[in-house]
């Protein structure tokens, strides 16, 4: 009888900017608990009955003990911002991008690739994040936008959801759509975005800083594309040789 431990999915982070690894870690999401949820009492006193003759009170759970917010906050891994920066965006869909050092690299996908009716009155941006991901299994991550986070500015943009793997890409850019005539402002260390582990085994993260060489090798892995389409389904489908733990084949 043969007994056959459980292996972690592993997730590997890697950057080739020292800074923004030190400061700004793709990070276990309980690392990003609003701090207003925190505060916030379990319990509340309320008034039990409107008659004025009744002095009782009874205590009425908060926001803090849905399950539902505690599994959230407590579920898989946050993207932050990597820098400060504003998406001014004009009524016609034109936008202007500033951010310190002028490098943000923010994009529109043409209105063709998606239909009509999505978020009419919005403009999409890609927004290019420095974070590149590699998972070997091919386990999905739901992707999801930050609700309970910097929620004044949710009027004006939405990132968009997904589920996706990193087997066979490693990008982390953020899609958005901005408010036409409205300015999207983000502060460096915002969580951006969360990523859920669609798994019931342990996840290990792990972080590493790499020189641009490596950086741009593993880039390339994914985005130097052979055909028009598919190339995802087979990149994924592409299983290692099979290694038994006992020598067999």
């Amino acid at each position: 009888m043969f007994l056959f431990l459980r292996k972690k999915i592993v997730v590997d982070c890697f950057i080739d900017n020292p800074v923004v690894h030190n400061l700004f870690k793709i990070d276990h999401a309980h690392k990003f608990v609003p701090l207003e949820w925190k505060q916030l009492p379990p319990m509340v006193d309320v008034k039990s009955l409107q008659d004025p003759r009744s002095k009782e009170s009874i205590p009425i759970p908060t926001a803090k003990r849905c399950v539902g917010m505690v599994n959230l906050f407590t579920a898989g891994f946050i993207l932050p911002s990597w820098t400060d920066f504003k998406i001014e965006m004009m009524k016609d869909g034109l936008f202007f991008k500033h951010d310190p050092m002028g490098g943000l690299d923010a994009n529109p996908h043409p209105p063709f690739m998606y239909w009509e009716e999505l978020y009419k009155g919005y403009q999409h941006v890609k927004i290019s994040s420095p974070w590149l991901i590699k998972e070997k299994t091919g386990v999905k991550f739901a992707w999801n936008q930050c609700t309970y986070h910097n929620t004044e500015r949710h009027a004006n943009y939405h990132a968009l959801s997904g589920i996706l793997d990193f087997k066979a890409q490693h990008n982390t850019h953020v899609n958005v759509f901005v408010k036409k005539g409205t300015t999207l402002t983000v502060n460096a260390g915002d969580p951006l975005i969360q990523l859920i582990p669609l798994t019931d085994r342990d996840v290990e993260l792990k972080h590493h800083v790499v020189d641009a060489g490596e950086y741009e090798k593993i880039a390339k892995e994914f985005t130097q594309k052979s055909m028009w389409g598919g190339q995802h389904r087979s990149l994924l489908n592409a299983m290692p040789a099979s290694k038994c733990p006992v020598g067999f084949k």
